[in-house]
């Protein structure tokens, strides 16, 4: 019954998710600038080719070339993006019920945890089901090299083979460091010498290769670009959010990991939750990082959360009350994603009655923007990206590079001033004087002196040349 229910209730969260992925339309910024460095790839530009400026390329290769070539056969490059996370994410679902199936010999267990993982992700971040971004597909990777360490310890050659599966997570989203450094402390500690040399060898190896080819095929300046600084920003919201939805889950993992410490092998998973949640903590306050730094956080509470059931279980066999007691022991973990699960459908509902509205406003946009020649600038990349307008200018870090250093505040004045941009593009349905979200008080103060409301949409703003 409870996994029926389970599955059930994945079923009806999973609707509108998919819902947006299939419109028209950004879930977020990240899916422009995806699309641009996926279509740089199949074009054989160099994704590394220059320094951190107006463009700054911070994310590993790996998704943008295996996306990339996915779109010649499926089409739409955001779309395959938007495709191949949602296979990521059941991906990952299947991944996390095999360690529990490995860790406890259940099946239904292991499928109940599947679904969980569904669950948990869509109600703690559901804008990232189906979004075109590389977190789930190096997830994949990531998961499935510690699947195979739990699953063949002693062999070396399958601890090779997870640790090249860590290499490529790394290489395809640089902030999956939780599950392999959580193996590699594990070895340590273990004192698993001639392990840990093999197994830090092919990652070492790997690195360099990969970081050579990188070099060779996208260009010099990658190490620049992935390790452009960031301000720090919303650390506390981040961390505060995850520790409020998942504080259950969370006190028993920990609990139970500090009890389980130096025991069996499966018992490394008391080292994933506590690394995965100090390696989120640590990186969950720079600029443009968000929530989704906690999902090996999640992926982890989960995966315990049935190890905890599956220990403890057997307790209840001699109570009056067992059904009662099984089913809390089983649910417990969920209790906060549960009382959220009322807020999340009505959110849902309001989001599939816009859909339709946000696809037109932004087909809209796309057709203006793509009627005005000339170099256009967007808050919405994906907006200048289906416009066929080159990648020129990157929002969402420049206000870093401005606070860093990297770019002169007066630079991104004259690109209005020098009338080189033909249109701009703003999110939201207005435009005031003053400092935004992505853009300095001097850049809007010489965009309004400069540039005039052409269109004005609910969720979108284009501007002109007054001239």
């Amino acid at each position: 019954m409870a996994l029926s229910l389970t599955g059930a209730l994945a079923v009806v969260l999973l609707l509108a998710p998919l819902a947006k992925m299939l419109a028209h339309g950004s879930t977020n910024y990240n899916e422009g600038w995806n699309a641009y460095h996926q279509q740089e790839a199949i074009q054989g530009k160099p994704l590394y080719g220059a320094p951190p400026g107006f463009v700054c390329t911070n994310y590993p290769p790996i998704s943008f070339h295996l996306i990339g070539l996915a779109s010649r056969v499926a089409g739409d490059v955001n779309q395959t993006g938007r495709w191949v996370s949602l296979l990521s994410l059941l991906l990952v679902a299947i991944l996390c019920g095999s360690i529990v199936r490995l860790c406890t010999g259940s099946a239904p267990l292991a499928a109940y945890t599947a679904l969980s993982v569904v669950i948990w992700l869509t109600v703690y971040l559901g804008n990232r089901i189906g979004m075109n971004d590389p977190q789930l597909l190096g997830t994949v990777f990531s998961l499935f090299g510690l699947y195979v360490y739990i699953r063949h310890p002693e062999k070396l050659g399958w601890l090779s083979i997870s640790a090249a599966a860590f290499t490529i997570s790394v290489f395809t989203k640089h902030n999956l460091l939780a599950f392999p450094a959580a193996v590699g402390l594990h070895l340590l500690l273990g004192g698993k010498w001639k392990r840990l040399a093999v197994w830090s060898g092919v990652v070492a190896g790997g690195s360099v290769l990969l970081v050579g080819l990188t070099r060779w095929v996208d260009g010099p300046y990658f190490v620049a670009n992935i390790l452009m600084p960031r301000t720090q920003t919303s650390w506390l919201e981040n961390v505060t959010d995850y520790a409020t939805l998942f504080q259950v889950p969370l006190a028993i993992a920990l609990v139970w990991s500090l009890r389980h410490m130096g025991r069996s092998l499966t018992h490394i998973m008391a080292l994933v939750v506590i690394v995965a949640n100090v390696v989120a903590v640590a990186f969950a306050g720079g600029d443009g990082v968000d929530k989704n730094i906690f999902f090996d956080s999640l992926f982890s509470l989960a995966i315990v959360g049935a190890l905890v059931f599956s220990e403890y279980a057997p307790l209840a066999a001699g109570w009056k009350s067992r059904g009662f007691l099984l089913t809390v022991l089983l649910t417990a973990p969920s209790f906060g994603v549960l009382i959220q699960i009322p807020t999340t459908l009505r959110g849902d509902r309001t989001k599939l009655r816009s859909i339709g509205d946000r696809a037109r406003d932004f087909d809209s946009a796309v057709t203006l923007l793509r009627s005005r020649p000339g170099p256009a600038l967007c808050e919405d990349l994906l907006l200048c990206f289906e416009a066929g307008k080159p990648y020129t200018y990157d929002a969402f870090v420049m206000k870093d590079m401005v606070k860093l250093g990297r770019v002169k505040e007066d630079d991104l004045v004259k690109l209005l001033e020098d009338g080189g941009i033909s249109t701009v593009q703003l999110n939201g349905g207005y435009v005031t004087q003053g400092e935004r979200l992505r853009f300095t008080a001097s850049f809007m103060k010489a965009l309004l002196n400069r540039y005039r409301v052409e269109k004005q949409l609910s969720g979108y703003v284009v501007m002109v040349p007054k001239e």
